[in-house]
C-alpha cells in the first residue's frame, strides 16, 4: 500500500535552522508490525523522534513529511497516536499490533532534487546506496550514534537492513549479529543457508549472514572484527585486526585475524559450523545450540556469542568462560553486539575499550563501540 503525501509550500521553523521548500511529493510504503516487550523500546536503535494525535493515517504521513528527520511511522488507528521515527523498515509494539500500521517513507522530493532520503541511500534522486556502514556517503543531520540503514554489499547485490554504529571521524561500524534480552529471543539453532544468508529481525536480534559479511569485507583492504559481550555487572570486548574470510564454497574459513602484537588469533584457519554443516569432531554447533568458528577440540571455544539465553547447560548459554589465574569463571551474557570496523589506519586508536573485568580492574582505552 502506497500513501502520496501532495503538499505545496511548506516553512519548517527548527532549533537553529529554518527550513523552506516546496515538497513535490511524499511517498509512503506500508510494511510489517511486530510484537516486542516494552522493554525493547529502550533500544538505542529504536530511533524514537516524537509522538503526536493525528486524525488518519493520511494526517500523521504528512506530519511525517514535515518533521526533520522523519522516515517512518506508526499510527494507532484506535487512540489516534502517530509515532515518528528516524529511521528502520518495520515497527514494533507492547500492544495490539492489530491496531497498528506501520509506513516507511520512499523518498521526499522537490522538483529539483530529493531533500530527504531513506538512511543509506544518497544523490540528487536517492539513486545510490552505501556499501556497509563504514561508507563515507553515510551521513546524518544529526547526532545519532546508533541507526538503522539500507546497506548493499555487492554491486547490484541484494539490499538489506543493518543496524551502524555511527560516531563521524572515530569509527562506523556495521553489526553483523545483535543480541538483546530486553527484546523476544530470536533462536540461533539455525542451517548453514540460513548463516549463510542472515535472518532474525532487525529491530532486536538478528544475524547479518555471512555471504553479506564475506561482500563488505571485500570492499576495503582492512577491517577489524569486534565482539562485545555484557553481563548484569561486567563488559567483555574482544577484537580481531586485518579480519577477513573466505567464501561460502570454503566454508567460510577465516584467513587472517590478528591481535595487538600482530600474532595470529586462534581463530585463524577455523572453518564455520552449523548443526547441518559441522565441520569439527566434537558436535560444537549441537553442543552449543548455534553456528560459530569453532576449534576442532572437546572444549569448542570459550565464548557463545549464539547460544540461548537460558538452557540447562551451561555450554549452550550465551557466555564468556574467563581463564585468570589458573581458574575460570563464566559470565552469563544478556546483549551481545559483534561489529565489523573499517581500519583505513594501521591500528587504529580506539582498539581497547575501557571496562572494568571481573577482579575490580580497569583496561586503559579510548572509544569503544555500543
Amino acid at each position: 500500500m502506497v500513501i502520496l503525501a501532495n503538499l505545496q509550500v511548506y516553512i519548517l521553523i527548527f532549533p537553529f535552522q529554518v527550513l523552506c521548500f516546496e515538497i513535490q511529493a511524499g511517498s509512503y510504503i506500508q510494511t510489517s508490525m511486530f510484537y516486542e516487550p516494552s522493554t525493547c523500546h529502550q533500544s538505542a536503535f529504536n530511533n524514537f523522534l516524537l509522538s503526536i494525535q493525528e486524525v488518519s493515517v493520511k494526517k500523521c504521513s504528512l506530519r511525517c513529511s514535515v518533521t526533520l528527520n522523519c522516515r517512518r511511522f506508526m499510527f494507532d488507528v484506535k487512540t489516534k497516536n502517530c509515532f515518528l521515527y528516524e529511521s528502520g523498515e518495520n515497527c514494533f509494539s507492547d500492544g495490539n499490533i492489530g491496531d497498528k500500521r506501520c509506513y516507511r517513507q520512499r523518498w521526499l522530493c522537490t522538483e529539483v532534487n530529493c531533500v530527504r532520503c531513506p538512511i543509506g541511500y544518497y544523490g540528487d534522486a536517492c539513486q545510490h546506496i552505501i556499501q556497509d556502514c563504514s561508507d563515507q556517503n553515510l551521513t546524518l543531520s544529526t547526532a545519532s550514534s546508533f541507526i538503522k540503514s539500507y546497506i548493499r554489499p555487492a554491486s547490484n547485490g541484494v539490499i538489506l537492513e543493518a543496524k551502524c554504529v555511527y560516531k563521524p571521524g572515530i569509527f562506523q561500524a556495521t553489526l553483523i549479529q545483535s543480541r538483546d534480552n530486553n527484546c523476544s529471543e530470536v533462536s540461533f539453532t539455525k542451517t548453514w543457508d540460513e548463516y549463510a544468508n542472515g535472518f532474525g529481525y532487525i529491530h532486536s536480534e538478528y544475524w547479518l549472514g555471512l555471504n553479506h559479511v564475506y561482500n563488505i569485507l571485500q570492499n576495503h583492504p582492512s577491517f577489524q572484527f569486534y565482539y562485545r559481550m555484557t553481563s548484569l555487572t561486567e563488559t567483555k570486548t574482544g577484537i580481531h585486526h586485518n579480519f577477513s574470510i573466505s567464501n561460502a564454497a570454503n566454508s567460510f574459513r577465516v584467513i587472517s585475524a590478528f591481535d595487538l602484537s600482530q600474532n595470529p588469533r586462534p581463530i585463524v584457519n577455523r572453518l564455520f559450523s552449523t548443526y547441518d554443516a559441522d565441520s569439527t569432531n566434537n558436535n560444537c554447533p549441537n553442543r552449543f545450540k548455534g553456528g560459530w568458528w569453532f576449534a576442532d577440540g572437546p572444549n569448542c571455544n570459550l565464548a557463545n556469542p549464539n547460544g540461548k539465553r537460558n538452557d540447562s547447560v551451561f555450554e549452550a548459554n550465551i557466555h564468556w568462560l574467563v581463564q585468570f589465574q589458573q581458574t575460570d569463571k563464566i559470565i552469563q551474557c544478556i546483549v551481545v553486539a559483534l561489529h565489523i570496523i573499517y581500519t583505513p589506519d594501521v591500528p587504529p586508536t580506539y582498539h581497547i575499550c575501557q571496562v572494568v573485568n571481573y577482579n575490580g580492574r580497569n583496561d586503559d582505552g579510548q572509544v569503544c563501540p555500543g
